[in-house]
């Protein structure tokens, strides 16, 4: 690997990491959680003016309340693409794609709405 993607990559994960607020944290009640990155795959594609970077990651989550099987930790598995110029500074990044989540969601009923 060559310097170049070295960086794309070091940026690519300090990046995400600063977006995912990854680390040990306490909510406003005290209690504990924990966000964690882990980066499955990143493919490189290098043309002559640009470098672009597809990368699938996995957030999860645990709190002091995750204990399993009732309460395994929250995650959720996104697809994000980074796009560089020829030598590696960051020209744009999209917006993730979530692949795979087991975080529940509560949603309003569109049909309960009121005309």
């Amino acid at each position: 690997m060559d310097e170049t993607e070295n960086r794309i990559r070091t940026y690519i994960e300090n990046w995400l990491k600063k977006h995912h607020n990854v680390g040990e944290s306490a909510g406003g009640s005290g209690h504990l959680g924990s966000v964690s990155l882990s980066i499955l795959s990143t493919e490189l594609t290098k043309s002559k003016d640009r470098i672009i970077a597809e990368v699938q990651y996995d957030i999860s989550v645990e709190t002091e309340f995750t204990y399993y099987p009732d309460n395994p930790p929250k995650f959720t598995k996104y697809n994000r693409r980074f796009e560089f110029d020829g030598v590696g500074e960051l020209n744009r990044i999209h917006d993730s794609e979530v692949l795979s989540t087991n975080m529940e969601f509560d949603l309003p009923d569109l049909l309960d709405v009121e005309d």
